[in-house]
């Protein structure tokens, strides 16, 4: 009922307003459209209505304010409404007060010691009135309990209050001197000049307190809004945000099943409506710019843009079965509509009315509504194709009686770089009458941007051929990940037990529905969290996201980055990995390596260089998995050698596996710091090593390794040993060309028998050796107690002499 007479309403007040007589309404154009009572319905009606001018920072004003809410808030996706407001603190005796409604602050020494929020009158109970004085204090009584409270001249009123203890517990009574008066209960406790609460209310999810100067400031949000980025508004309810580059927040909220009036000059000079006339005047005229299209295809959306001229108080836009109606607009405002569903080419009518201060102007333009077959274009209007590769969806209509088919279906795609590119697709589509089916035409083009226009042929079951098309067609080519992730370490070498932060920006080539980072580190505990999820995120636009981590152990570190993200108008998410190593533990001092052969096949061994400069003590230098170090100048551990720095020295190693090795993979000093290193990369190529040849191979490597030892001492060997040693590197040659030529038991035998050669000139060398230091040891004390007895007979002698 309030419905159908809001109109009735919105005419009398204009009726009030008329400058041409007390008994009728002003009004120009060539048509007037008034929601109200009519013969033609309207299956929809939408009220557009324009909340806020979006700020990009910080809060924005609500066009119009009330005492919830007077401010929005946007972050990008979700839109919180918010009060703003501050109270300057009224003194009372030893405390103070600070009325900010819905909150009642109490305040002591500067700190905000309670908060309290406004609650039903009855939860005080009845109470009567004893004693009150303007200007002075009052008494109530509640439950036979005397209250005493002191008059609040900037209130012009008296507080009562009582001791709370639980939440929303009654504790302030605020009785004016009209004799009205609001309830309070009290919430939080704090003693702070700062306070944030949450879940305040069914009206504010979180509010926030602070107090500067004898002023206390509120901020309240309510319940966060998801809205979503529209360039154009039309029948669907909820909240939007209008515009790219100015943004507007406006609210949309249709109603059901109207109906509205032509008023036509043609018909009638005066017209009477409902008891009221309206006066044709051909001279009343407003600035009213409305860009519509002249033809529109069955079925289909389209768009028209609206801008409000001066004084406008309200824009009707009927077409067809829907209605518009834009409130409070004061910006141009692109409305979508839709051209009702039809078998034949016809003409409709857009009719536009202002609504100002001075009268009423109507405008009307003929649309043409087009043939019986309509194609839809199933993505949205931007497509766009990972990696080049996707394909095109349409949804073709057949709103008539006969039975079609499409035969074929050409494409123009129109790229800034690539010129033009025809495609042509040979299909064959059946359309039963009344019905419709849908084409799926795959892409795989070059990376770029095009326009893609469509053309398809369609035939009926007489022979008759007709043509559609679909135009301007935003065709976005990617590469295969469009996700782009940029990394910053800080520090970038740190030490243990340092701080690193990950600051990582990321920008998409493509707009996303969803996105999930997780981080992750080896080396490093986390201590933040290590996943974000995101919602909508723009095309190109920039995610500045933190993460910090702390170091606990020295070596080589990454932290690994790991995106899922979902494309628009994609059913299924993509992955995108990133790894970034961080050294920990780093000096001053670095690591050069030079190699005689950057090539090798493997088994075959390389003469390493490496050389330590800037530090001064024990570097130990680590070689990766798939290579052995047939000899070295340092101390060998495994595929560790350690060095005393500075140092130049040269290292033998072999390989046991094909790939790309770095060499060497790491450094350490003094077992704490990483050092940089200035590494060799060698590829390894040949077949893959079984894990029989990788053992031989190593045990060739140990007793080259042996037999070179003895060789450096075979000056203190018989020469009947120096034979046997020759015969061991006779054995080891035969051994590498039997594991070379895959005769794995035979080279086995040599090796075995190489060894026993060895070990028994090892003992023999160190049987040798041991007898000798036990003779330099003999020689030594006997020497030593020779001497003594020799100055003992000489002392001996000059005391005889002395004598």
């Amino acid at each position: 009922m309030m419905r159908k007479l809001l109109p009735l309403l919105l005419i009398l007040l204009l009726y009030s307003q008329a400058p041409v007589s007390a008994d009728g309404i002003r009004y120009g154009g060539d048509a007037i459209v008034l929601i109200g009572s009519g013969p033609e319905s309207i299956s929809k009606l939408c009220s557009v209505r324009l909340l806020s001018l979006i700020s990009p920072n910080g809060t924005s004003p609500l066009i119009v304010q009330n005492s919830t809410f007077n401010r929005v808030a946007f972050n990008g996706t979700h839109l919180s409404f918010v009060l703003e407001k501050n109270s300057t603190v009224t003194l009372i005796k030893d405390y103070g007060v600070a009325l900010l409604l819905p909150f009642l602050i109490r305040v002591e020494s500067g700190k905000i010691v309670e908060v309290n929020y406004l609650s039903d009158n009855s939860s005080f109970g009845n109470f009567e009135l004893i004693e009150a004085k303007k200007g002075q204090s009052a008494r109530i009584s509640i439950n036979g309990e005397i209250i005493e409270g002191p008059w609040i001249p900037g209130l012009e009123g008296w507080l009562f209050r009582r001791e709370w203890s639980s939440y929303m517990e009654p504790s302030y009574l605020l009785l004016f001197n009209n004799g009205t008066y609001i309830a309070f209960g009290g919430i939080a406790r704090s003693y702070t000049n700062f306070v944030t609460l949450g879940n305040v209310s069914l009206r504010y999810s979180r509010a926030e307190l602070s107090l500067s100067n004898d002023s206390v400031f509120l901020r309240a949000f309510g319940p966060s809004i998801k809205a979503r980025k529209v360039d154009a508004v039309g029948p669907e309810e909820g909240f939007f945000i209008y515009g790219r580059d100015n943004m507007s927040l406006v609210e949309v909220k249709c109603s059901g099943p109207s109906s509205f009036t032509v008023i036509d000059p043609k018909y009638c000079n005066t017209c009477e409506f409902n008891g009221n006339e309206f006066y044709f005047d051909s001279n009343f005229n407003v600035q009213l710019n409305v860009d519509s299209p002249s033809d529109v295809m069955s079925g289909s959306s389209f768009r028209i843009l609206v801008a409000p001229p001066p004084g406008s108080r309200e824009i009707s836009i009927v077409f067809g079965n829907s209605s518009i109606v834009l409130r409070n607009i004061s910006i141009p405002m692109r409305i979508e509509m839709r051209a009702p569903t039809i078998e034949r080419e016809v003409l409709n009518d857009l009719f536009v009315t202002v609504k100002t201060n001075d009268g009423i102007f109507g405008l009307k333009r003929g649309i043409k509504i087009l043939s019986t077959y309509t194609a839809q274009l199933l993505n949205s209007t931007e497509v766009y194709l990972l990696g080049g590769r996707g394909s095109i969806s349409i949804k073709v209509y057949n709103f008539g009686d006969l039975s079609s088919q499409i035969s074929s279906v050409r494409m123009d795609l129109l790229g800034s770089k690539s010129g033009n590119i025809p495609l042509n697709f040979q299909v064959y589509y059946q359309i039963p009458p009344k019905s419709s089916t849908i084409i799926n035409l795959s892409l795989d083009i070059p990376v770029g941007e095009y326009l893609g226009n469509i053309l398809m042929n369609i035939s009926d079951s007489m022979n008759r051929i007709y043509s559609l098309s679909l135009e301007n067609i935003k065709i976005i080519s990617t590469p295969e990940i469009p996700l782009s992730m940029l990394t910053f370490i800080s520090p970038e070498i740190p030490n243990v037990g340092d701080d690193v932060k990950l600051s990582l920006s990321l920008s998409s080539a493509i707009p996303l529905e969803k996105l999930l980072v997780n981080v992750s580190s080896t080396g490093m505990d986390p201590i933040s969290d290590t996943s974000k999820f995101l919602l909508n995120i723009s095309e190109g636009e920039i995610i500045r996201l933190e993460f910090s981590f702390r170091a606990k152990s020295v070596g080589p570190s990454q932290i690994l980055i790991s995106a899922y993200y979902l494309p628009k108008g994609y059913s299924t998410y993509r992955t995108a990995v990133k790894e970034v190593k961080i050294p920990i533990g780093n000096v001053e001092g670095i690591v050069y390596a030079e190699a005689n052969e950057t090539n090798v096949k493997v088994g075959e061994s390389i003469e390493l260089r490496v050389r330590v400069e800037g530090v001064s003590g024990e570097v130990t230098i680590d070689f990766p998995k798939g290579t052995f170090i047939v000899e070295s100048q340092g101390a060998v551990r495994g595929n560790k050698v350690s060095l005393l720095a500075p140092a130049d020295v040269k290292i033998v190693l072999s390989f046991n596996t094909t790939g790309n090795f770095t060499l060497p993979s790491f450094a350490i000093f003094n077992g704490t710091r990483a050092l940089p290193i200035n590494a060799v990369h060698v590829n390894v190529v040949g077949g893959a090593i079984n894990e029989e040849e990788r053992s031989l191979r190593a045990k060739l490597a140990e007793l080259n390794r042996r037999y070179k030892t003895l060789t450096e001492a075979s000056g203190s060997l018989e020469s009947s040993d120096r034979e046997l040693l020759d015969k061991v590197s006779d054995l080891l040659r035969e051994s590498e060309n039997l594991i070379d030529k895959g005769m794995y038991s035979d080279a086995e035998r040599s090796l075995r028998e190489a060894e026993s050669i060895l070990s028994s000139l090892e003992e023999r060398a160190y049987g040798y050796m041991s007898g000798l230091i036990n003779f330099l040891m003999y020689f030594i004390i006997g020497a030593g107690f020779s001497s003594l007895l020799l100055i003992y007979r000489r002392l001996g002698k000059r005391r005889k002499i002395w004598k």
